[in-house]
């Protein structure tokens, strides 16, 4: 059980690799993808086919885990905890993913608010429901993914380091112990 106010920096740091690793496959593979990452050197003009079908999926699966990854970080562990964090964040992938689909889209898009096009993340909510493309494959990847995660959350609450304000003051009372 982790400490009132712990990070489980294991989880933390493993939710940052999967979120570099799902920005650099954007800016690798799928280019400018991204409307706040600026145009970056795309590398899937050069490479085989069947590599770049192979990563359409991969964002969508190291997202869910580094968000479910940063959620469980921050949370007390269990196996409930780790089974709620991960159905959070698959349910949010589905909703994305099902919200591009044209006829879901075609609903949607009337209505977005105008005040969105002024808020900074929500400004791109009406260009993500009309261009985006609805891949039943993404849904198969986030089901993957947040199975995978459940299963890195339950392993990493055995390995937990944790963050408490207190255990300085833990490692002090140790020292003075030790001391003649």
């Amino acid at each position: 059980m982790r400490a009132s106010g712990g990070v489980n920096f294991i989880q933390l740091i493993s939710g940052v690799f999967f979120l570099l690793a799902g920005i650099t496959i954007y800016l690798l593979i799928r280019g400018n993808a991204l409307p706040y990452l600026p145009e970056a050197w795309v590398v899937s003009e050069f490479l085989p086919y069947r590599i770049t079908q192979l990563t359409h999926q991969l964002p969508t699966f190291t997202h869910l885990i580094a968000f479910s990854l940063f959620t469980a970080a921050l949370l007390d562990g269990g196996r409930r905890n780790a089974a709620l964090v991960c159905l959070f964040w698959l349910f949010i992938a589905i909703i994305f993913e099902v919200a591009q689909h044209p006829i879901v889209s075609g609903w949607l898009v009337p209505s977005v608010p105008q005040w969105f096009d002024k808020l900074w993340l929500l400004d791109n909510t009406r260009g993500f429901l009309v261009n985006g493309t609805f891949d039943p494959l993404d849904i198969v990847a986030a089901v993957l993914a947040a199975l995978l995660t459940y299963l890195i959350i339950n392993f990493t609450q055995a390995q937990r380091i944790i963050l408490n304000i207190n255990a300085s003051q833990h490692v002090a009372m140790e020292l003075e112990r030790s001391l003649p």
